[in-house]
């Protein structure tokens, strides 16, 4: 994970004003990057007494400023230290980043953040349960026409990507969604993780889309890499992981790449995040028709190279209309109750992914976001 080292955080040998000045002023989420690398993270704290307290009323103004001020800043310090946070729990074994995974201290930090903005959150809703149809057919109905008449479905980011977009702006679009691409299906994963028989075959099917049904050289992360090189942009050696793309990310993006952790890793918000992600899976298709468009408009014509997006515009159709059936349904039919949480997690994931688009075509015709040009990109630039 790369983590811009400021300070090395290890026990301070005297309680200094100019030491509590630093842990109060530094911005939140680059103190605990540093402390997430601690070696010894127990023995800091013991030994550090002054860090606790000045650290503690850092989060809390922070977390105050973002979820009840609105400041940006602080909205993208915060979610900027969830994402930190929540990366620990797919670290790759042997790079040390989960070592501090289930230490109470950061597990306390995470918990007062995710209070605060499940808080916030919540506020923007009024649904109550009794408006949420209890028959079936009807539920379905109710789920799909919320989806449709939300402002995501005609999203004026596609409009300007299949018809406006120059090669450096599709280019940087790409690098903006590269982060949950890259991990989505490891939330396509999690939520298996203790999954109902009459639904493991639908999720497991996703999860073997993602992987490419077998083949390694289908497999989706490998789809879109081929895509971004293709395009010109100029990556790692190895693997693609999300922390070589999140720092393209403002608050409202963080806020929908954490939002996929938080319903998944809690198991309170399982039907939340099944709502969720039957939205994830049903939304994406018109979109990434208008996608596949806008790259061949700009002479990105090779069936292969865009293979990421030609195939998602027609899978996910059938993957949409499975999380609804195969999934949904059969845990109804085990939890009625649970109708209201699938209701509002589809409902947070709209809200999360229009602000985010938001963002990003204010920011792709503002300016040009810095990407490495090389190949058919330079060659238009």
């Amino acid at each position: 994970m790369n983590i811009v080292a400021v300070k090395q955080y290890e026990p301070s040998t005297a309680n200094s004003p100019a030491e509590n000045l630093y842990y109060a002023t530094h911005p939140l989420h680059r103190i605990v990057g540093n402390l997430l690398a601690c070696s010894d993270l127990s023995s800091f704290l013991t030994q550090d007494q002054a860090f606790f307290g000045t650290f503690m009323e850092r989060l809390r103004a922070t977390i105050r400023q973002a979820f009840q001020d609105g400041d940006p800043d602080a909205l993208f310090q915060s979610h900027k230290t969830l994402y930190l946070l929540y990366e620990q729990n797919l670290a790759r074994p042997g790079d040390h980043g989960g070592d501090n995974q289930f230490h109470p201290f950061l597990i306390r930090v995470r918990n007062e953040i995710e209070a605060a903005w499940e808080a916030c959150e919540l506020s923007r809703y009024r649904l109550r349960s009794a408006e949420v149809p209890a028959d079936d057919g009807d539920f379905l109905a109710f789920f799909e026409n919320r989806r449709r008449s939300h402002r995501m479905n005609d999203h004026p980011l596609f409009e300007f990507l299949e018809n406006r977009a120059t090669a450096s702006q599709f280019a940087a679009f790409l690098s903006h969604d590269a982060a949950l691409i890259v991990r989505f299906a490891d939330f396509i994963a999690l939520t298996l993780i203790g999954v109902d028989d009459e639904i493991i075959r639908e999720v497991a099917g996703n999860f073997w889309d993602e992987m490419g049904g077998g083949n390694i050289n289908n497999r989706h992360t490998r789809q879109f890499r081929r895509l971004l090189e293709y395009v010109g942009i100029a990556l790692p050696a190895g693997e693609l992981r999300p922390s070589h793309f999140i720092d393209n990310l403002d608050g409202r993006g963080l806020v929908g790449y954490n939002l996929y952790f938080h319903l998944s890793l809690h198991r309170r918000n399982y039907f939340k995040s099944v709502g969720s992600m039957t939205v994830a899976e049903s939304m994406d298709p018109v979109h990434y028709v208008r996608i596949v468009r806008g790259l061949k408009r700009l002479g990105f014509t090779d069936e292969k190279a865009i293979a990421y997006y030609v195939q998602h515009a027609e899978v996910d159709v059938d993957h949409g209309e499975g999380w609804a059936k195969n999934v949904m349904l059969p845990l109804l039919g085990r939890y009625p109750a649970a109708r209201h949480d699938m209701v509002l997690g589809g409902d947070m994931r709209l809200d999360a992914t229009a602000d985010y688009y938001d963002f990003l075509l204010a920011k792709l015709t503002r300016d040009v976001p810095a990407v490495r040009p090389s190949g058919l990109l330079a060659a238009m630039a």
